[in-house]
């Protein structure tokens, strides 16, 4: 990124996600920076009626695992028997809630996780847990009669949210960067997105370039900031 080639005083960071009290992105306080966290998007449960009956079960967001565990016709249903594959560490610990063990835990590109996924389910059928407005980068790699696609819950940006200025902003995916952007493209000095699908979506729509972590997790996150703070 251009803007790194001079040096930063960096004080404040601003994620597109509620943190939980316990992330490791409170350690950067430390180093005596303000952490502001707020999703920008809206959720609401998408209700189904019922589910085709998968060997396995595919989540693309700790938010998909949510929501599919909190539909009616899963409340009372035995999942055992099933297995689980999830995009990163976050969906990994939202399934651990539920008491359910993810067999596969995708890191790095979506093309990269689809063909590590393929290895282990061959020719088993795969529900994939999604958001509406996913982009299901995943799946896409699949064969069709292969798969399913469900989404359980919805997500908007938010109209109106109130974001402060910071020297650093991390956006979590596409729609928390169209929140993020309302009205101003040039409120932060510096860009993380997390993964490409984010970072392509920002440099198309609004011209701006970000840093990319290497896996989508708060430690790659940790790593790349505290990177700027040596820089600064």
């Amino acid at each position: 990124m251009d803007n790194l080639k001079t040096a930063l005083t960096i004080k404040s960071l601003f994620i597109s996600r509620n943190l939980s009290q316990h992330s490791i992105l409170f350690q950067l306080k430390d180093e005596g920076m303000e952490i502001y966290n707020q999703s920008l998007i809206d959720f609401s449960i998408i209700e189904n009626e019922q589910f085709p009956d998968f060997e396995w079960i595919f989540f693309y967001s700790r938010n998909a695992v949510k929501y599919f565990f909190e539909q009616k016709v899963n409340q009372n249903r035995d999942f055992g028997k099933k297995r689980f594959g999830v995009m990163g560490t976050g969906s990994q610990k939202a399934l651990l809630t539920f008491g359910l063990e993810a067999e596969f835990v995708g890191r790095g590109e979506p093309q990269k996780i689809a063909k590590d996924f393929f290895q282990l389910t061959k020719s088993d059928k795969i529900l994939f847990i999604r958001a509406k407005q996913s982009k299901q980068s995943v799946e896409s790699f699949f064969v069709e009669k292969q798969y399913e696609s469900i989404a359980v819950y919805d997500n908007v940006a938010k109209s109106n949210p109130q974001i402060p200025s910071t020297d650093v902003a991390i956006l979590t995916s596409p729609l928390n960067a169209t929140g993020y952007f309302i009205g101003d493209n040039t409120k932060s000095k510096i860009l993380i997105s997390m993964g490409t699908t984010t970072h392509s979506y920002i440099l198309e729509r609004y011209q701006r370039d970000s840093l990319i972590p290497e896996e989508s997790n708060e430690k790659e996150l940790l790593k790349i900031i505290q990177g700027l703070l040596s820089k600064g």
